[in-house]
């Protein structure tokens, strides 16, 4: 095996994992679907035995990520809190849809008040996002009926009256639950407010064109999106992560996945970066990225 000097790091063993481990999400989701294409790619292209691991979403993923369970994890932005982590790649990005029953009388997050809202697994990334959209509208979860069921149940017992989703925009499955179906989206007001209030969102609008049959206003719904991250440890080795960048970014890869360019992913700052990311970015930005 060699060994590699890091700054900060020290001399950190640079050997491929005997089997690497990608903490996912939800079966059938989307960040399992990602992961099982990592997997895929990792195993068929460079012989690395690699596995999706099912999860329950982003903050389980980051935990596994600091106790070691996993080598790379899939996390949005707002779970990337922990010193231990790194940056490996911004993947592409996730927007919130809040889908509320289409006969309920909401038009705005204060007509939430008293209804159930579903809201997956404690430990998935709609928690933290949840308590934001929330606060904004003067209430907690003691003020909500909170339902901890999987969203993707949805599609097959669609009982809940108000279910809030982070997925990648124009996701098939969030098209099929809408496409003239039992749930609207119910717009976010003041997004640019939020977002220079929560930097890690930015405002986006969703169109018809995404969502066919979902009945969207002509000039688009108003939301915003946070970054769907692929993690490690600070001190994981060199070359899984310039091994995983390679296959991530190659043109096929992203065509097939919708992820994020390599140029398009370089030009994300805002969180700390593991070192060899950084140098695989450079590359493409043309000068140097954050280092907090």
């Amino acid at each position: 095996w060699l060994a590699v000097l890091i700054p900060s790091l020290g001399w950190v063993s640079n050997r491929m994992p005997t089997v690497v481990r990608i903490a996912g999400g939800i079966e059938g989701g989307s960040y399992d679907k990602v992961a099982s294409a990592i997997a895929s790619a990792l195993a068929q292209q460079v012989e690395c035995p690699a596995e999706a691991v099912p999860t329950v979403g982003s903050s389980d993923n980051a935990e596994r990520l600091e106790r070691e369970e996993v080598q790379l994890g899939l996390v949005q932005g707002d779970s990337m809190d922990s010193p231990t982590l790194a940056v490996v790649a911004s993947l592409y990005h996730e927007a919130v849809h809040i889908l509320v029953k289409q006969e309920l009388p909401i038009a705005k997050m204060e007509d939430l008040r008293g209804h159930q809202i579903l809201l997956g697994s404690e430990k998935s990334g709609v928690r933290t996002v949840a308590r934001l959209l929330l606060a904004r509208a003067g209430m907690t979860f003691d003020d909500v009926q909170v339902d901890s069921s999987s969203w993707h149940g949805l599609k097959t017992e669609p009982t809940a009256e108000v279910a809030i989703v982070i997925a990648k925009i124009g996701s098939a499955d969030l098209v099929e639950l809408l496409s003239n179906g039992p749930y609207r989206l119910l717009p976010i007001a003041d997004t640019l407010q939020f977002a220079m209030d929560e930097p890690i969102f930015h405002p986006v609008l969703l169109s018809a064109a995404d969502y066919p049959g979902s009945q969207l206003p002509e000039g688009g719904l108003s939301t915003v999106a946070i970054t769907a991250f692929l993690a490690a440890r600070h001190d994981a080795p060199p070359i899984l992560i310039q091994t995983v960048l390679e296959r991530i970014f190659a043109p096929t890869f992203v065509e097939q996945n919708g992820s994020l360019s390599a140029e398009k992913a370089a030009h994300w700052s805002g969180h700390a970066w593991h070192p060899t990311a950084r140098a695989f970015f450079q590359a493409y930005q043309g000068g140097s990225l954050s280092t907090e």
